[in-house]
């Protein structure tokens, strides 16, 4: 079979996948031997993707049972078993399932079972002798064999049968699914190498064996059974592997690797932390990020936008803002590592009082920047008192500086005894006289990729 590589993914000439859901492609096709092959390949960052695992009280079904009933659109069975009682761990080979963050209660860490499992904006694949004890950032895991790919590599043994396999792409991408059918005159099945040679060439870098023999199957939604099962209907099984397709958000999937990190590098505000002026002037300064994370930010998709909430209009949105919501975008291309400007004003509001706004960054259309998904970003804040202002006309907004840590008589943020200077807002630079008047505390923790 003809092999042609195209950057990080392989692609096999004469394979034809066919959308099944978004997120989701279906192949099935028979190679000389014969062997007939079934396969799914799902793209981990489509909106709504996730992938699914069976609760320990949904063991023991039929894989055609179970992907219905829990919503997935396409589905394979899981790992190892007890031989005749698809409701427990094989004692001699106990792995480990979990679903929604929880453990099977009989389940067992154990290198003689392999896992592959998924989280927040990750996943991983280990198999049999390879694989460490489960972390806390599974949320979905399932027990599985022996390996066919490590680190791009193929492995496996020699035995032809029929097989069920799992493996992820390099990248995190991509996770595939393939049942190959065997024990019949329409297809003599694979050995492990054969099977890890195949779904290297979907793309796949790490890969295992799951449970295989009778049990094979894969079901897809619209389909059914699309294989041929060689006991000649499907087993029960213990557990099983899916993908859920839930609403289109715009949001990448669930375990999609989002790489987008930053942290505050420096505040070029006035007084870097503590600004002052007057009700209804506007200050205009930078902050800057280095990115931690591993893409490129662009000036057409990199924002800092308002949070907390997320998008809303701020109170402080000044005349060079884009929306009320979103201040800015980062001032030029900034590769990882490099540190990116983000210019803005801010605008004290008329009345006085105290405010405060945090801001968070977001790659638009992609992910915010934070630990959690869903959850709220670590955030520049600003805490902004207004109060009134002690001189008149240009000289209203003037903004005090401040003083060496060492040299402060007073407690920062305070105004009495401090001198003056004049802030550059655009083209122009107003004069800023009487310093008593707003005092902007920006608290800046750091600012990490979104989780998610």
């Amino acid at each position: 079979m003809f092999v042609a590589v195209f950057g990080t993914r392989t692609v096999a000439r004469g394979q034809e996948w066919v959308p099944v859901e978004r997120g989701v492609e279906f192949m099935q096709r028979t190679d000389p031997g014969p062997v007939r092959i079934s396969a799914l390949r799902i793209d981990l960052c489509a909106s709504g993707v996730s992938m699914r695992v069976t609760g320990s009280d949904e063991r023991g079904q039929r894989p055609s049972s179970w992907a219905p009933k829990v919503g997935a659109v396409a589905a394979t069975n899981g790992g190892y078993y007890k031989a005749g009682v698809p409701t427990q761990y094989d004692p001699n080979l106990r792995g480990i399932t979990v679903h929604e963050g929880q453990m099977w209660p009989d389940a067992a860490n154990s290198s003689r079972q392999g896992w592959i499992a998924f989280g927040a904006r990750r996943s991983a694949l280990h198999p049999l002798s390879l694989a460490p004890p489960a972390e806390p950032w599974f949320v979905e895991a399932v027990n599985g064999g022996i390996p066919l790919i490590v680190d791009g590599r193929v492995w496996g043994d020699s035995v032809r049968m029929p097989r069920t396999g799992a493996g992820l792409s390099a990248d995190g991408r991509y996770a595939f699914l393939v049942a190959v059918d065997g024990r019949s005159e329409t297809s003599g099945g694979m050995t492990g190498g054969e099977l890890g040679t195949l779904l290297l060439s979907f793309g796949a870098n790490q890969a295992m064996n799951m449970d295989g023999g009778g049990s094979t199957a894969m079901w897809v939604r619209n389909r059914g059974v699309v294989n041929q099962p060689s006991d000649g209907s499907e087993r029960t099984v213990l557990n099983h592997i899916g993908v859920v397709v839930g609403d289109d958000t715009g949001v990448p999937g669930f375990s999609c690797p989002w790489r987008y990190g930053a942290e505050l590098e420096e505040s070029t505000f006035p007084g870097e932390v503590e600004i002052t002026t007057a009700p209804g002037c506007e200050i205009s300064g930078e902050l800057r990020f280095r990115n931690t994370g591993e893409v490129t930010w662009d000036p057409r998709g990199t924002f800092l936008l308002t949070t907390e909430p997320r998008g809303e209009d701020s109170l402080l949105a000044a005349s060079d803002w884009q929306t009320p919501g979103r201040p800015t975008n980062v001032a030029s291309v900034t590769p990882p590592g490099e540190v990116g400007a983000f210019p803005f004003s801010i605008r004290a509001p008329d009345s006085l009082g105290t405010y405060t706004q945090s801001f968070g960054l977001v790659e638009v259309f992609v992910a915010w920047f934070g630990d959690d998904l869903g959850q709220a970003d670590d955030a520049v804040k600003l805490t902004v008192h207004v109060v009134e202002p002690t001189q008149t006309g240009a000289d209203r907004c003037q903004i005090p500086v401040v003083p060496p840590e060492d040299e402060r008589k007073v407690s920062r943020g305070a105004v009495t005894g401090l001198g003056c200077a004049a802030v550059r807002i655009g083209a122009k630079t107003r004069g800023t006289g009487g310093c008593a008047l707003i005092v902007v505390a920006m608290a800046a923790a750091a600012v990490r990729r979104r989780g998610a």
